[in-house]
């Protein structure tokens, strides 16, 4: 029984940053819309970040990784980015179109993904492209320029500048990832 609990740690991990979104919202949106400061969208960014190290870390560690796992962090990553993202673009703290480009990249991801598991006839569900991954990391880390706004004199401006630079690697992302579609 104990075997089975500690194998399914990461899956709880990735769970536990999923449901964090929703007080870290919270907490953010008061804090923008009530100009209230607070401590509490600190201490959930960092537990987000943690949890996404370590479920991953965790996983291979406990040899508990699974393709199921893999998607399930995804899918918790994604939430908590694009949800993030437009929480900040109707604050207008970045634009509007930004959010819009990290879900297009996450369908892109997944469909080529697809089609690169099929071309080489590979076990692995998800293909990972470094320059792909390194943005994302990025966009993960994007609300911590909010969350320690009070450090980084016109955040606004650098949020902006994150969000143009996020988006040039997601295009070199999407023609590397072409390239690997399109090659035989």
């Amino acid at each position: 029984m104990k075997n089975m609990f500690v194998k399914h740690i990461p899956n709880i991990l990735t769970a536990f940053r999923f449901v964090l979104v929703f007080p870290f919202l919270f907490f953010v949106h008061g804090v923008l819309a009530h100009d209230r400061a607070s401590i509490f969208p600190l201490i959930i960014f960092v537990s987000i970040l943690v949890s996404d190290v370590l479920d991953g870390y965790l996983a291979r560690k406990l040899n508990s990784a699974t393709a199921s796992g893999a998607k399930f962090d995804i899918i918790s990553d994604a939430f908590y980015s694009i949800s993030s993202l437009v929480l900040f673009a109707y604050h207008e703290i970045i634009p509007v179109w930004f959010p819009v480009i990290v879900g297009l990249k996450l369908l892109e991801f997944i469909v080529t993904s697809k089609i690169i598991k099929t071309k080489r006839k590979s076990n692995a569900d998800l293909f990972f492209d470094k320059i792909g991954k390194m943005a994302i990391i990025i966009v993960m880390v994007m609300p911590g320029i909010f969350v320690f706004s009070g450090l980084i004199p016109d955040y606004k401006i650098a949020m902006n500048m994150v969000a143009y630079f996020v988006t040039a690697l997601f295009m070199a992302s999407f023609v590397n990832r072409m390239v690997l579609v399109l090659r035989r």
